[in-house]
């Protein structure tokens, strides 16, 4: 039983005992889920073992957030992501000043609770700052993994996700990581997201995502078979430590064509270094040649999938 969403990894957390009568499991405990779910938990965690993670704020009401000493841009994002509404789904809202800051918050109060909901200082830079260790881990020790590099992500600005990823030779990122699965003792499938910082040029924590991730078959093509590893893991075998070749990327094309292309538009990229950027070793998220229908499925689905976010947060500005 793999967890493709955070509230998998939470239900299978809660209930491994009882599914494991059925099921081939292999989770952590509820609290270590718990730790990398909610931001609140992951970056008190960071602190207790001298992990970086931007300043976060979290006021319980309008009153305090008025009080508190904000540098702008800053972000408005929720503590934890389970739910579906317009705050949820945007990921982080980015804020310009302070009438724009309270606007927000009183939005993000209408869909969650006061207390759940984080202002954060915004790490500047380009998403290639941005970093990941994926591993798979027994007891907190990664028996499996690899670190990569977001080179583009959709949307370009507080990207939802990666659509393309590069397998590098970083050993900084997978030692701070290391750090904080070892104090969760974590047990599973982990990505692990940090973005440096170009002011003091440290690593700063960003997720802890305890599941699944969208470039989950890089590590196949990387030389390290996450789901084979992640079942063998639950049949109690032996796992011989594996670390991912470098130099290897990832790509979804539907929505990798639209950052690349208002990336060019903007005058940060160049058409030749994009098609410089596809050279092979490279994993198609969903394109195959032997099977053009998902592909072809997947911009129809892009859209229709843009359209319904819109609505969403059109609908709740109406109402307000």
């Amino acid at each position: 039983m793999f967890a493709g969403s955070d509230a998998a990894a939470e239900l299978i957390a809660l209930h491994r005992k009882m599914l494991s009568d059925v099921f081939r499991i292999a989770s952590s405990s509820i609290d270590a889920v718990r730790d990398a779910l909610d931001k609140r938990r992951t970056y008190a965690l960071a602190e207790r073992v001298g992990v970086e993670h931007p300043r976060t704020l979290y006021p319980q009401n309008a009153d305090e957030l008025m009080r508190l000493q904000i540098d702008y841009p800053a972000i408005v994002k929720p503590a934890i992501k389970i739910g579906w509404n317009a705050f949820i789904k945007a990921k982080a809202w980015k804020v310009p000043d302070r009438d724009q800051l309270m606007r927000r918050y009183k939005e993000a109060r209408s869909m969650v609770e006061p207390h759940s909901i984080m202002v954060q200082d915004v790490i500047p830079g380009s998403n290639q700052n941005q970093f990941s260790y994926a591993a798979l881990c027994r007891d907190g020790i990664p028996l499996a993994g690899l670190v990569a590099r977001r080179l583009r992500q959709y949307p370009v600005e507080f990207g939802r996700a990666s659509s393309m990823v590069e397998t590098i030779d970083l050993p900084e990122v997978e030692s701070v990581a290391r750090r904080m699965l070892k104090a969760m003792e974590f047990t599973g499938l982990v990505e692990v997201e940090f973005k440096r910082d170009p002011r003091d040029g440290k690593l700063k924590l960003l997720d802890i995502n305890p599941r699944t991730w969208r470039w989950l078959s890089l590590g196949q093509r990387a030389g390290v078979d996450f789901p084979y590893l992640m079942y063998r893991l639950a049949r109690g075998e032996k796992i011989d430590p594996i670390q991912g070749a470098v130099g290897v990327r990832w790509v979804r094309m539907s929505t990798d064509v639209l950052a690349a292309a208002l990336e060019i538009w903007r005058g940060t990229a160049s058409w030749r270094g994009y098609l410089g950027s596809l050279r092979p070793p490279l994993e198609f998220a969903i394109l195959a040649l032997d099977d053009l229908r998902p592909a072809l499925l997947e911009v129809p689905h892009l859209i229709a999938s843009d359209i319904r976010r819109l609505r969403l947060t059109s609908r709740f500005r109406r109402a307000d």
